[in-house]
């Protein structure tokens, strides 16, 4: 595509059409996949450079369809995903060296390759190489090359993010220019577990700096836990879509879980209760469930989170997505410990409003735990103004526990345990019962361990 010129999608509010523009652009070469949806409707993408192209002026003048340009295709086919076979890395980096390293023998040619990064993902304007002690450029020969100058590291990072942006644009391959899609070149290393920020302390810039060294504090609790907005600017904020929602954060402070897509996709798929009622999630991070609640409809939605890299994020999230314009978000920077005193506020401010909490989010791992108490002390705060919650529990669980059904009974028998210690304070005159509605297997997390998002409804009655 050339640089510059954005593709046309097709905004479909009848649904009944889109196979058939589907088809219409298929036929023509000019699909492009997948089909997501929208606040407005099904969204057909194409690789269409003008609204004024014979297609996309016979295809909008049809009834319920809309044609508009979109400048986000790249972000949503790149979201979390490779774009590019891992030959390809290797073949491009056989043709670099042979060019600019015409000297280097064939042995260590063959080392460097071996020990080539392959893995990545896309998160523009970052490139994320995967966490490796094998196929690294901190390997010692890679290193070598690059003191020895046989590679020139900055031309080599330079020329593989052009390599790896959509369109492949050789034109920019000479250039060092911030207004391509891809831009910076980075490792991950992996999340520690007992940082219940979820930060990302060891992500290793390669290219491209992911945050301005002069606003940088001597005091490193200070950038982490109360950045000015001065620092929060001067981060490199990456931004995907997916499912048609836009999701943005900071790689250098907050992480980002492209697994959490299936989860995000099923709120969307499920739950019609969602519309016209509220939602408490309890571990908000930058938006990964907040979102797909918001575009169900929720009335309300009372956000957590204690990370104030990922609360910037989120706040991003709802003005790139249009809820912002709502007012119907309330994000609270803080731990979810003051959740009922937070909404107990709220109800207080707002006298005429009568709480209908039908679901609540606790998306911690490994474990969520620490949650359960507070989200049946918001149940018992809301009363009978619902006869159904549902408790969606995220938690590491080892394969055994899912088979043979003892995580979902000692989940159910714990619940219990904990709401007849909470019962006596306050509306005693309320019976809950937890009932196991179903456990969705989410990814892998470990060998033998999954992810999965464990609905209880809670029913109530007197």
């Amino acid at each position: 595509m050339e640089k510059g010129i954005m593709p046309v999608e097709f905004v479909v509010s009848d649904t009944t059409l889109v196979k058939a523009i589907k088809v219409k652009l298929e036929n023509n070469g000019l699909f492009i996949k997948p089909i997501y949806s929208a606040k407005d409707g099904k969204v057909v993408k194409s690789s269409i450079k003008d609204l004024n192209h014979p297609l996309a002026l016979e295809i909008s003048s049809i009834a319920g369809i809309k044609a508009r340009i979109h400048r986000d295709i790249d972000l949503e086919n790149l979201a979390g995903h490779s774009k590019y076979q891992c030959n390809t890395i290797t073949e491009f980096t056989k043709g670099f060296l042979r060019e600019h390293a015409p000297t280097i023998d064939e042995i260590f040619l063959s080392r460097l390759l071996d020990h080539l990064p392959l893995k990545y993902t896309i998160y523009p304007p970052v490139v994320l190489f995967n966490n490796s002690t094998v196929r690294t450029f901190n390997h010692p020969i890679w290193q070598k090359a690059f003191q020895l100058k046989f590679v020139d590291p900055k031309e080599y990072f330079n020329e593989l993010l052009c390599f790896l942006s959509p369109g492949n644009q050789i034109e920019n391959r000479s250039h060092y220019s911030k207004d391509r899609l891809l831009t910076h070149l980075a490792v991950n290393n992996p999340i520690t577990e007992t940082d219940v920020l979820r930060r990302p302390f060891n992500i290793q810039p390669l290219y491209g700096n992911l945050i301005d060294e002069g606003v940088l504090s001597d005091d490193d609790n200070i950038l982490w836990e109360n950045p000015s907005q001065e620092q929060l600017n001067s981060s490199i904020w990456c931004k995907v879509i997916q499912n048609g929602v836009t999701q943005i954060w900071s790689p250098v402070f907050t992480m980002f879980s492209r697994g959490n897509i299936k989860e995000k996709k099923r709120i969307l798929a499920t739950f019609p209760d969602v519309c016209n009622n509220d939602v408490v999630d309890l571990y908000a991070g930058i938006g990964y469930f907040t979102f797909s609640y918001l575009t169900k409809g929720a009335r309300t939605l009372f956000a957590f989170e204690l990370n104030p890299w990922s609360v910037e994020g989120l706040k991003r999230g709802l003005k790139a997505n249009g809820f912002d314009r709502a007012g119907n978000c309330y994000v609270y920077q803080e731990s979810n410990e003051m959740c009922v005193q937070r909404v107990t506020e709220f109800l207080t401010q707002n006298p005429e409003f009568q709480l209908r909490i039908r679901h609540i989010n606790l998306g911690l791992l490994p474990s969520s735990r620490q949650g359960w108490p507070l989200a049946i002390r918001l149940v018992r705060l809301q009363g009978k103004s619902l006869k159904r919650v549902t408790m969606h529990i995220h938690e590491n669980v080892h394969i055994k526990a899912i088979e043979d059904g003892s995580f979902e009974e000692d989940v159910i028998v714990e619940l219990d345990t904990i709401d007849k210690s909470i019962m006596p304070s306050n509306h005693s005159d309320i019976k809950l019962k937890f009932v196991n509605s179903k456990l969705e297997r989410i990814k892998t997390f470990a060998p033998d361990i999954w992810h999965i998002c464990f609905d209880v409804d809670v029913i109530v009655s007197t």
